[in-house]
């Protein structure tokens, strides 16, 4: 009997990735964070900001940097994230 199957991989995989909180393992962090969102992605922009916002009252070091009218994969401001990532890294003395 065949497994189901989205996207190459299985129910329990998705299951998985889908309910992982990553807060845990970023308020460990020991190292500057970047949290780049398109204001379009599908994802809760309100849910971004909070978790972030979140992570920083707890002493980490995050910067959230977001684009507007720009969807999850970003390829339209490509340009601008790598010269925003390289600026921020700058910042960090990275």
């Amino acid at each position: 009997m065949a497994k189901f199957q989205f996207w190459g991989h299985s129910l329990h995989f998705w299951h998985s990735y889908l309910s992982y909180d990553p807060r845990a393992d970023l308020s460990a962090a020991r190292y500057p964070v970047i949290y780049l969102d398109g204001t379009e992605d599908a994802l809760d922009l309100g849910k971004s900001r909070a978790a972030a916002e979140s992570l920083r009252a707890a002493g980490v070091d995050i910067e959230m940097l977001e684009y507007p009218g720009v969807g999850h994969k970003m390829l339209s401001v490509k340009s601008q994230l790598r010269d925003d990532l390289i600026a921020w890294a700058k910042r960090k003395h990275l």
